[in-house]
């Protein structure tokens, strides 16, 4: 298993590195959450039906078969300070009901975190830590800047709408 980047300490798990070891890693998604939420490693998917976590690719494959790691004599140290950014589909993914990226925006405006600036978002003072700017090239407004956020941001508000229930 590979996806292991040394610069971020994340691991990535492909959808279909997922369907080529089905077979060996005996549970679904939610059995793969619990695991992920026992081992306090943190983790998430993406919108593609990745999995993202905050470790090598032998941990990776020990938290999700459950079975030591045989496929790597890795010793990579993880970088703790890196993070890894996320796009807004990719936070709302991670939610039971899934967040449109529409929502999460609101959510992060609504919290304090981002503002809307000339029609894009903005990081706020209390979002900086959190979030770095990049511009798109692609959009058809031009280079319009956007946020991606930390992983951190999915527990932020997660938390968040847990107080408000």
């Amino acid at each position: 298993m590979s996806g292991f980047d040394k610069n971020t300490g994340w691991c990535h798990f492909t959808p279909q590195k997922w369907r080529r070891y089905y077979r060996v890693i005996e549970s679904g998604p939610q059995v793969i959450e619990d695991r992920f939420i026992k081992s306090d490693i943190p983790y998430y998917f993406d919108r593609s039906g990745g999995l993202h976590a905050k470790c090598t690719d032998g941990e990776m494959w020990t938290i999700l078969s459950g079975r030591e790691n045989t496929f790597s004599s890795e010793t990579a140290k993880i970088n703790q300070l890196q993070p890894e950014y996320l796009l807004i589909s990719d936070i709302g993914i991670n939610f039971d009901p899934e967040l449109s990226g529409i929502k999460v925006n609101k959510i992060l405006s609504e919290m304090g975190f981002q503002t809307r600036l000339d029609g894009a978002w903005e990081a706020t003072q209390k979002g900086k830590d959190l979030s770095i700017q990049f511009l798109s090239t692609d959009s058809r407004y031009g280079n319009k800047p956007y946020l991606k956020w930390s992983f951190e941001i999915i527990h932020i508000i997660k938390t968040s709408l847990q107080e408000k229930t």
